[in-house]
């Protein structure tokens, strides 16, 4: 559409307006709800998007809901509103339960709200479906400590330095400790 035009050419008040002129001609367009929701969100303006991301999940024929969910989810850790991120991310789960973002960001949910055991629980089904990034295993690191393994810890600790050394999840995990 010209709102995406737009917002490619760094325009993004003429992107804005395009968008609302879109939905005002067809409010049901559930790709216009979804793209302009996207744009607010990159804006900062998460609170506006979720209202856009509800209308474009409440289309029951709209196809890509996996993806939306967890675009809403992640822009609700933006606010943040975990609770409103895990409801995303676990649609997201439900949709497909092997979207390892959906449940790295539903780790990291329970942890920011210092909830170790089920940020622990969905770490586990993160490392069923995906390999570790630097970011899981500083997760996994910080979430062992929290429930107060500290040998677990340590192993987390081991595989984040050997297996991403210069990463900058390697230099807090140093800070850490």
């Amino acid at each position: 559409t010209y709102a995406i035009l737009q917002e490619k050419l760094n325009q993004p008040k003429a992107a804005e307006h395009y968008y609302r002129e879109a939905l005002k001609i067809n409010p049901k367009d559930s790709r216009g709800q979804q793209n302009y929701a996207s744009f607010l969100c990159r804006k900062g303006r998460y609170q506006e998007a979720d209202v856009h991301f509800n209308k474009t999940l409440a289309d029951p024929l709209f196809k890509n809901r996996e993806a939306i969910s967890l675009r809403a989810g992640v822009c609700a850790m933006e606010i943040p509103d975990y609770q409103s991120a895990q409801k995303y991310f676990a649609e997201t789960i439900r949709l497909n339960p092997a979207n390892r973002v959906a449940l790295y960001q539903l780790a990291k949910s329970h942890f920011l709200q210092n909830d170790f055991a089920t940020a622990q629980s969905y770490l586990r089904d993160f490392e069923e479906v995906s390999q570790h990034t630097a970011q899981s295993l500083l997760l996994a690191y910080r979430t062992e400590r929290g429930l107060g393994n500290s040998r677990i810890a340590q192993s987390y600790a081991k595989l984040l330095n050997n297996q991403f050394p210069g990463s900058k999840e390697a230099e807090q995990l140093a800070r850490l400790n």
